[in-house]
C-alpha cells in the first residue's frame, strides 16, 4: 500500500450475511477496494485525504442509489408497473 496512508483506510466488511443466512463476499466492500485500486494505479502518489474523498464520494453515490432503488420499488408497487433492470433503464416505469 502507498506509504502516504500511514494507519490505513477502513474499506468495510469483507463478508456479509445474505437474506438467506449464508455468508457471502460483500460486493460493496469489493467495489470500494476496486475503486481505490483504480485510483492508486492512475494516481500512485495519492494521499490518505484524497482516498478518503474518493471513498466519501463512493459512499454518497451508493446512498443515493439505495434511495433511488427504494423509490423505484415503491413506484413500481403502487402503480402496478414492472421495474426494468437494464443498464440504460433508470426510470421506474
Amino acid at each position: 500500500m502507498n506509504k502516504n496512508f500511514g494507519g490505513g483506510v477502513d474499506l468495510g466488511a469483507l463478508y456479509r450475511v445474505s437474506s438467506h443466512g449464508l455468508v457471502e463476499p460483500n460486493t460493496r466492500t469489493q467495489s470500494r477496494i476496486r475503486s481505490m485500486q483504480d485510483m492508486l494505479s492512475s494516481l500512485p502518489g495519492a494521499t490518505l485525504v484524497e482516498v478518503d474523498v474518493l471513498l466519501a464520494g463512493w459512499d454518497a453515490g451508493a446512498k443515493w442509489q439505495e434511495g433511488y432503488d427504494q423509490i423505484a420499488r415503491d413506484t413500481a408497487h403502487c402503480c402496478n408497473t414492472r421495474l426494468e433492470t437494464g443498464s440504460d433503464s433508470w426510470l421506474p416505469f
